[in-house]
């Protein structure tokens, strides 16, 4: 399930939860519920949720 910020068919919207069967894998304003990406593995500081 995801919860938009606003009208899922604008191109302003951004995806502010999203659920997979039931456990919240995205959250836009917790970066502790964000996942690292692999671009940012190896980056000093980066993808660090301190």
């Amino acid at each position: 399930m995801v919860l938009w910020t606003d009208d899922p068919f604008s191109s302003y919207a951004k995806a502010e939860k999203v659920y997979v069967d039931g456990a919240l894998v995205w959250d836009l304003n917790d970066r502790t519920v964000q996942p690292v990406m692999d671009f940012e593995l190896g980056q000093p500081g980066a993808g660090d949720a301190k």
